[in-house]
C-alpha cells in the first residue's frame, strides 16, 4: 500500500479532482436543462457525425495527463465517451476515469444512461445513473460513499431537468450561431448537483490562424449534494475559471480549445492537441492537428 505524507496526499487528491472537473467541463459539456436550453438546436447538426478530440492536461505548466473525448451522433441518438488519465507526484499518485453516456437529442440532449468507472492509487469505484424524461431515475455507487455531516442535502427537485457531465458537454458545445458564452447548464454527476454559468470575457486570436476564439468565464454554483466547506466556497468564489471556444462551422459545433481552472495546488489547464470531425459525404476533417 502506498502512503503519502498527509498534506501531499490531500493536495494531490484535490488537484486530481479539480482537473477531473475541468475535463468534464470540456468533454462533458455540463448539463443544460430544457429551461435554459432554448438556443440548443441540435437538429441543425448533421444527422450522422462523429467528433474525436485529444487534450493535454497540465498543472502549473507541467504535463500530468491526457483527456480523450469521442461523440457519435446517429439521427436523434447520441453516444459519448471520455477517458481521463492523470499522474501526479512523479507517478506516486495516478488516476483514470472512464465515462460514457447515451441518449436522444430531438431539440436538446436527453440522456438515458450514464456510467463512470475510476481507478487510482488510493481507491477504485463505479457509478451508474438512469434517466427518464430529463430527470434522474436511478443512481448506484460502488462502493457507497460515506455520508458526511457537512453535506448539503439533495432534494427531489434537484434531480429534474439535468444532464450528466458528458451530455452537458454536448449541450455546451453546440453551435447555435449566437454568443457561445450565453449559457447556463444544470449538472448532476451522481453525487453533486451544480450549475455552470458562462459569461463573455474576451475575444482572442487563435495561434497560426486568422480565426478568433471566444473566452468565457465559468462560474461554479453548488446546489445540493456538495460538502459545505472552505474548498467548495473557494471554488464558488473563483473568477479565474475560463473556457476558450473557437467556432468550427464544418462540425456545427464549437469545439473547446482550452480550459483553465485555478486550484489550491496551482493552475490546471486542459488544452486541445488534436480534433477530427467525420460526417457522411464530408469524409474526415482534422480541425486541429
Amino acid at each position: 500500500m502506498l502512503f503519502l505524507h498527509k498534506p501531499l496526499q490531500v493536495r494531490s487528491r484535490l488537484a486530481a479532482s479539480a482537473i477531473a472537473v475541468a475535463a468534464a467541463t470540456l468533454t462533458a459539456p455540463a448539463a443544460t436543462s430544457p429551461a435554459h436550453s432554448a438556443d440548443h438546436n441540435l437538429a441543425a447538426s448533421p444527422k450522422s457525425a462523429s467528433v474525436s478530440a485529444h487534450y493535454k492536461v497540465s498543472l502549473n505548466g507541467f504535463g500530468v495527463g491526457t483527456f480523450d473525448y469521442v461523440s457519435e451522433i446517429q439521427g436523434q441518438t447520441y453516444k459519448l465517451k471520455s477517458d481521463v488519465n492523470l499522474s501526479l507526484l512523479m507517478g506516486a499518485f495516478s488516476w483514470r476515469g472512464l465515462s460514457q453516456t447515451d441518449g436522444v437529442s430531438p431539440d436538446a440532449p436527453k440522456p438515458k444512461t450514464f456510467g463512470f468507472d475510476h481507478e487510482s492509487t488510493l481507491k477504485n469505484g463505479a457509478l451508474r445513473m438512469g434517466f427518464k424524461s430529463g430527470a434522474v431515475e436511478t443512481v448506484t455507487i460502488d462502493p457507497p460513499p460515506p455520508l458526511l455531516d457537512n453535506t448539503v442535502p439533495l432534494k427531489r427537485e434537484h434531480l429534474k431537468d439535468v444532464l450528466d457531465p458528458l451530455s452537458a458537454i454536448m449541450a455546451l458545445t453546440q453551435d447555435t450561431g449566437g454568443d457561445p458564452c450565453a449559457r447556463k447548464v444544470a449538472i448532476f454527476d451522481g453525487r453533486q448537483r451544480f450549475d455552470l454559468q458562462l459569461s463573455f470575457r474576451r475575444q482572442e486570436a487563435i495561434e497560426g490562424s486568422t480565426a478568433t476564439a471566444t473566452v468565457c468565464r465559468v462560474k461554479y454554483i453548488p446546489i445540493g449534494g456538495y460538502q459545505a466547506n472552505d474548498a467548495t466556497e473557494n471554488l464558488a468564489r473563483r473568477t479565474g475559471i475560463e473556457i476558450t471556444i473557437p467556432h468550427v462551422p464544418e462540425a456545427h459545433q464549437s469545439v473547446p480549445q482550452r480550459l483553465v481552472i485555478p486550484t489550491v495546488a496551482g493552475q490546471a489547464e486542459i488544452a486541445v492537441e488534436h480534433v477530427s470531425f467525420k460526417a457522411p459525404g464530408n469524409g474526415q476533417v482534422a480541425l486541429v492537428d
